[in-house]
């Protein structure tokens, strides 16, 4: 994409490339950026556009819609409070006898490189092949997740599990129509475990991952 003819906002959020039209754009300095626990508080115009090419892509034919992006929005605010309490200044706690990983932000992302790339960077390149910003090259140099707003950092967790191998059909299911409440939680259930979460094969779960998927997915309590 050629970013010269994008147009940018004052916080390098697009507003508009020559496949869009121009949108007001809605910041976050404008809602309560504490804690995530409504859509309203990760939706930006740069989101829908990310949303929208991937819901017009071969394979998702159908889709595009703004009941489909509603409820793309609604699971990630599920996500955030699954994995950071909707705080998307968290880093993480280490469990007792574990050392702490590099999780950082709203959904805690790896920002460690360790050897070769790490998953922040994975989900920077994968938004990158829809949409483009400035920020985004910003944090994959930095790796300070936290010091991006709630809906940027929505950008990056769509983009990256909307761009996954093996996620058109899961997202197929969880947008499906004619999908009932309990189907539609039933695949966000496995999107989030299979598509956001890693393990070796053989490995089990995390306890405390499952028991926050039951509480903020399925809306199981513990």
């Amino acid at each position: 994409m050629d970013m010269m003819s994008n147009n940018y906002d004052a916080f390098g959020n697009i507003l508009s490339t020559p496949e869009m039209e121009v949108i007001p754009s809605r910041r976050a300095e404008l809602v309560d950026v504490s804690n995530v626990s409504d859509v309203n508080q990760i939706r930006s115009p740069l989101a829908e556009t990310l949303m929208t090419k991937h819901l017009n892509r071969s394979g998702m034919e159908g889709l595009d819609s703004t009941r489909a992006r509603n409820i793309l929005y609604d699971f990630a605010v599920k996500v955030g409070r699954a994995e950071s309490s909707g705080n998307p200044k968290a880093r993480n706690k280490p469990l007792e006898g574990k050392e702490a990983s590099t999780a950082t932000g709203l959904y805690q992302f790896l920002v460690g490189t360790g050897e070769g790339q790490s998953a922040l960077q994975t989900a920077v390149n994968r938004a990158k092949k829809r949409i483009d910003a400035p920020w985004l090259d910003e944090v994959f140099k930095t790796g300070k997740v936290e010091d991006l707003t709630p809906d940027q950092q929505t950008v990056l967790f769509l983009g990256d599990i909307l761009e996954k191998e093996g996620s058109d059909k899961l997202i197929k299911s969880l947008l499906d129509p004619n999908a009932s409440e309990k189907e539609q939680k039933k695949a966000m259930y496995k999107i989030y475990l299979n598509l956001h979460h890693t393990k070796k094969e053989g490995e089990a779960w995390d306890p405390k991952i499952l028991d926050n998927a039951n509480r903020e997915i399925l809306g199981i309590k513990n």
